[in-house]
């Protein structure tokens, strides 16, 4: 109930497995009231009061939902039902033509002191039809049917064409007859059930598999995603970085005075820094060293100096630089 009001009705039973949780306590609780009811208002047939009692031993059906391998078996057999069936129609086929032709062939056997048997009896014989078919179903199980196969090749018994008890049977025949209804039944019709049964199961784990292939593949595309969107997080946060530092002091020279400076005056924001940045020195600072005629001099106060000339001017000690 609390797992009902929980999830909703609707919810609640849109899982078989609460459907049956439902269906078992339904029939409990309609056990009950049968108890209840045959010994005050209504007379009940026992009978019906001993199938409930039973159908509560149901209740070890719930175990299953946390029995993995168990559910994925059942779901084998119901997935193979389909090809099952059909099985089944052939093997009815085959037992209600061996058992009409057992009827005919060893209807009139008996069995009594003279004629004691080792396999027919009250409770298997091919008098009727009926008990030819329950008589086939335990020779197909392999319960002594070399005993009743026996019973049928007797060298006591009537060879005339009236017979009416305790006929004679072929001694090729009898044989035949058994050997290749147990061929079919219990080699061959049994070892394809099998193998239905089987081939749904390997089918079933390799789906197991494959989802669970999937879950990892599904797990591992979500991490290496999470890694490029932070890549490109880091990316981002350092392209802002190298923006902001674009406009910064660069330098000054270890020659000149200390209110000597050059600023980097660049609008390009591309994403790549070639360092080359164009070079202005201020205006008082040009008017102070006109006088001058170091050629690294000169070459800063050139309309545009760029920061690789610089570069080219420490390499020949023309100037010093440091970094400001």
């Amino acid at each position: 109930m609390m797992k009902a009001m929980a999830l909703g009705i609707k919810r609640y039973l849109a899982d078989k497995w609460n459907q049956l949780d439902v269906i078992i306590v339904m029939l409990s609780i309609l056990g009950i009231i049968l108890e209840e009811m045959e010994s005050t208002l209504i007379p009940i047939n026992p009978t019906i009061i001993r199938v409930m009692r039973v159908m509560r031993i149901a209740r070890v059906l719930k175990l299953l939902k946390m029995a993995k391998g168990i559910r994925q078996l059942l779901d084998t057999v119901m997935q193979a039902l389909p090809q099952v069936g059909n099985l089944g129609l052939l093997f009815f086929l085959l037992f209600f033509i061996f058992s009409a032709l057992g009827t005919e062939l060893f209807g009139r056997l008996e069995c009594n002191e003279d004629n004691p048997c080792q396999g027919l009896g009250e409770h298997a014989h091919f008098q009727n039809f009926g008990m030819a078919f329950l008589t086939l179903f335990r020779v197909a199980t392999g319960d002594n049917w070399n005993g009743i196969m026996k019973d049928t090749l007797r060298d006591k018994c009537d060879a005339s064409e009236d017979c009416l008890i305790n006929c004679c049977i072929s001694p090729i025949i009898a044989p035949m007859y058994f050997v290749v209804f147990v061929l079919m039944a219990q080699f061959v019709l049994v070892n394809v059930v099998i193998a239905v049964l089987m081939k749904h199961l390997e089918e079933s784990h390799k789906q197991m598999d494959e989802d669970e292939d999937y879950e990892i593949d599904l797990v591992i595309a979500k991490e290496m995603e999470a890694e490029k969107r932070a890549i490109r997080d880091a990316i981002d946060r350092r392209k802002r970085e190298r923006q902001l530092n674009i406009r910064r002091p660069l330098m000054k020279m270890a020659s000149l005075p200390n209110n000597f400076a050059f600023t980097a005056d660049n609008d390009n924001t591309d994403d790549e820094d070639d360092g080359d940045h164009d070079l202005t020195p201020r205006a008082d600072s040009r008017q102070m060293f006109n006088s001058r005629s170091s050629d690294g001099l000169r070459l800063l106060f050139d309309t545009k100096t760029t920061t690789n000339s610089v570069n080219e001017l420490i390499a020949e000690n023309k100037v010093v630089a440091n970094v400001w």
